[in-house]
């Protein structure tokens, strides 16, 4: 799994500062040193700040994908980037945990050659679809750009509600008309987070994934590997890099849940799903403003929204941010940190000597 490729030193086009080696090996190998120098990039840009952009995240999933791998190149024995990836014997590489990668990078502390960089590491191309570049690396190779959206709470939950009902109290007082009348009808409301419950995390994902059939949309969580990451993350306790299962209850029966994985104060949601008798009551809609009230007492700061869940769910908040403008200050990406608030996806292809 180990591959280390003794380049000719050169000079970089960019930084002109030599690249002597880059290495490519399983997260599981990965030195306790390069964890640090990894966590240490990530830090130094908050574009990077995502569950999904860690060497945590890397591991995870190379814990139940054997193809799983990272490159790390060196100037002069010291770390200058990472990419996680899974790479086909075609030369195509691909993100890490695609496709519940919906945020990826190549973390770098500065900029160098990226073209030259992937080739000298085996890679062919490099196939990505939402891809974070704060330091505008891969910008040539983007085929598209698109919005992303995060939930920032940078005034508190309160604060950010209260916002979103100005602009759309007639919408808020129906839905407290329908919490109303699920109390009148079937018991009180109450949101369990975090939530542990076995039972519960399996009826999720099975809502999900019937969800997924009946819209004739892809099913992500079919393979093996997908279910063994998500149960793996389910059951951690230790770190702050651990799965996190909200659940909205009636009377203690679930009615919806949300599924993902959290790194500190950065919440990642796969999954939103709700008990299909519980149409009428659009549960949905009514969950994720009561998720969003119970993120400070997770100390959470930040929700960034799943790609697909966007397509798929219909509910005031993701109607709102479709129609917010990109300097609109209660979601901006720019807030979290993502270059010109966008993701690009695109393909750069690179000659690889000897192919």
């Amino acid at each position: 799994m180990h591959q280390l490729v003794q380049l000719i030193p050169r000079r970089d086009s960019e930084t002109k500062e030599l690249i002597v080696d880059v290495e490519t090996l399983h997260p599981a190998e990965l030195e306790a040193r390069d964890i640090v120098s990894w966590r240490h990039m990530i830090a130094a840009q908050p574009a990077f700040a995502s569950p999904l952009m860690g060497p945590e995240f890397a591991q995870a999933v190379g814990a139940v994908r054997p193809d799983a791998r990272v490159a790390i190149w060196r100037r002069e024995g010291r770390p200058v980037g990472f990419l996680a990836h899974h790479l086909r014997s075609s030369g195509l590489a691909r993100p890490i945990g695609a496709p519940l990668s919906d945020y990826h990078a190549l973390i770098a502390a500065e900029p160098f050659d990226v073209r030259a960089a992937l080739a000298e590491a085996g890679l062919g191309a490099l196939r990505f679809r939402g891809l974070v570049d704060p330091l505008g690396m891969l910008g040539q190779a983007a085929h598209t750009a698109h919005e992303a959206y995060v939930i920032a709470l940078d005034d508190g939950a309160d604060a950010y509600l209260e916002a979103l009902r100005a602009q759309s109290a007639k919408r808020f007082k129906n839905y407290r008309r329908l919490e109303h009348k699920i109390e009148r009808e079937l018991g009180a409301l109450s949101v369990v987070a975090p939530d542990h419950d076995q039972a519960a995390f399996e009826q999720i994902i099975a809502w999900k994934r019937e969800q997924l059939t009946r819209t004739g949309m892809h099913d992500f969580l079919a393979p093996d590997w997908t279910s063994q990451l998500m149960h793996n993350l389910f059951a951690a306790r230790d770190g702050d890099f651990q799965g996190l299962m909200i659940t909205l209850r009636i009377n203690g029966r679930l009615v919806a849940g949300h599924f993902g994985v959290r790194q500190g104060a950065v919440y990642h949601p796969w999954i939103a799903s709700t008990d299909p008798e519980m149409g009428a009551y659009s549960i949905g809609q009514l969950f994720l403003i009561k998720a969003i009230a119970a993120m400070p007492d997770l100390g959470l700061t930040r929700s960034a929204e799943h790609t697909s869940e966007l397509q798929s769910r219909r509910n005031l908040v993701c109607s709102l941010l479709l129609e917010k403008k990109k300097n609109d200050p209660l979601f901006s990406i720019a807030d979290y940190g993502y270059d010109a608030q966008y993701m690009s996806r695109g393909e750069l292809v690179t000659h690889v000597p000897g192919h």
